[in-house]
């Protein structure tokens, strides 16, 4: 491979040389770490550099959610509850935590929990933390809101009025660091002057430390959703985010990005190797892959003493399924409506509703892993397809159709041979895609539409669609230089 072009870089004191070969790949010699950032021909250096601002966005998201945390134990404890009380612990009649609940204006869903199967009461558990989540977010932004005044104040007090005015009549962000408030003893006084003068307005932030551990949230937000704003920029030099995953309903920047930094087709052996990948594949018996450790394998892996050792470890990335069926789903389903995937959804939902086994299908009760009796001795039962469960078949069933037309696009898109899906090759059955249509003359409107497999007429079709968005593009490109040109 030679190199297109050669830059010489600045490294601290010293120059390299770097050797380019084209706006997504580059090749970095030096003497001393040797070829450690060179990319092959199957990770490109854009790539490297989505991966970072992914991990970084939820590196400031987990360590946010940390100080978010600290916070609300502080405001836990100013409503009269203990040290250490969780604060995402259940929520019950009885609980430590009533204050909170109470305050929040949300109670208990569970009335006796020995009366629910564990299915049941997770289920319940899991909507009693939306409502404190979501409770929690409220308390948050009260919290914010109050720092936003105090700081305002603060501003004021060592700005000139007439200037402070023409800097927000321009737009210029007011916050405490820009002036340097908090660069003398003198200035934490006078915020603590003013958060005491300001009781009647701020009932949480009471003091500077107070203050100063909220604006430490603000500053991991505010460089969280820095890093947000970068996805598209960056994403527009991925033909799979432009011609594919931009023109899924509920698939945003943020999304794509994470999905385009775990998947690799070009390591994929087919859109089945992305199911496994996922977590979405299944077990010999027909059920769902699990964290359980009878779903797990056996894994090498050379020990601190450099042994060879055995564990046990998961055959996919929970991250991405969590981030696949927990939020991509619930998108798509709230979002694409009228669309392909939403209809997925609804026809398998549907076929589970209307089996008639599957209702009458039942199963014991258990409770903390025991089986639940009656009184008369034998086994409760319960129904073996319960609503959540029906739910979630069909939201993973659902992924699993978007996984195979993102393998098939991806595939198409990067030049690799695209190998028939699972069901047509093994299971004799024909095969169902979507695809992007585009209108020819009006190359704005472009649709996922529905298409039966076929290994010569797909490939040629996604590409003749994507022909026409690229042309359509380099036209606008022009329309925008001209007007640059012209002014």
């Amino acid at each position: 491979m030679s190199a297109k072009r050669m830059e010489l870089v600045t490294i601290g004191d010293e120059q390299k040389l770097v050797f380019s070969h084209g706006p997504d790949m580059f090749h970095y010699t030096d003497p001393e770490f040797g070829d450690w950032m060179n990319t092959d021909s199957t990770v490109s250096y854009v790539e490297i550099i989505l991966k970072s601002i992914v991990s970084s966005v939820y590196d400031f998201q987990k360590l946010r959610v940390m100080v978010g945390q600290r916070i609300f134990a502080l405001y836990n404890q100013m409503l009269g509850n203990e040290p250490g009380t969780p604060i995402y612990s259940r929520i019950s009649p009885g609980d430590i935590t009533k204050p909170i609940a109470e305050a929040a204006g949300m109670q208990s869903m569970i009335a006796n929990e020995n009366d629910l199967d564990d299915e049941e009461v997770s289920t319940k558990l899991q909507k009693e933390r939306q409502k404190k989540d979501s409770a929690c977010i409220k308390i948050m932004d009260r919290i914010c809101a109050e720092y936003q005044r105090i700081t305002d104040r603060l501003v004021a007090s060592r700005l000139d009025t007439r200037l402070l005015a023409e800097m927000t009549k321009a737009g210029i962000v007011i916050d405490s660091d820009t002036f340097g408030t908090f660069e003398s003893s003198a200035a934490t006084r006078e915020l603590d002057r003013i958060i005491k003068e300001m009781q009647d307005e701020t009932s949480t932030i009471q003091d500077s430390i107070m203050y100063f551990l909220v604006k430490e949230y603000i500053t991991l937000l505010n460089s969280e959703k820095k890093l947000v704003k970068q996805f598209p920029t960056i994403l527009d030099r991925f033909p799979i985010y432009k011609y594919f995953l931009k023109h899924v309903p509920g698939c945003g920047p943020q999304m794509a990005a994470c999905i385009i930094s775990k998947f690799n087709p070009h390591k994929a052996n087919s859109a089945a190797s992305f199911h496994m990948y996922a977590g979405l594949d299944v077990l010999p018996d027909g059920t769902g892959r699990t964290k359980a450790k009878s779903d797990m394998i056996d894994r090498e892996y050379i020990a601190a003493d450099g042994t060879i050792k055995v564990k046990k470890s998961l055959t996919y990335d929970p991250w991405i399924k969590s981030k696949l069926v927990g939020v991509l789903a619930p998108s798509i389903i709230m979002l694409d409506r009228k669309g392909v995937y939403r209809k997925i959804y609804d026809e398998y939902k549907n076929r589970l509703n209307n089996e008639p086994w599957r209702a009458e299908a039942l199963i014991e009760c258990t409770s903390k892993g025991n089986v639940v009796y009656e009184e008369n001795g034998r086994p409760k039962m319960r129904p073996a397809f319960p609503k959540i469960r029906i739910e979630n078949m069909s939201r993973r069933y659902m992924i699993k159709m978007f996984l195979i037309d993102l393998y098939v696009h991806w595939c198409v898109l990067e030049g690799i041979p695209v190998k028939t899906p699972y069901c047509e090759e093994k299971l004799g059955l024909q095969a169902k895609l979507h695809t992007i249509w585009v209108n020819d003359q009006k190359p704005k409107d472009v649709r996922m539409v529905y298409v039966h497999w076929h290994p010569e007429k797909i490939p040629a079709s996604i590409l003749y669609n994507v022909n026409i968005l690229k042309t359509y593009e380099e036209k606008l490109a022009e329309k925008r230089n001209s007007k640059l040109i012209n002014k």
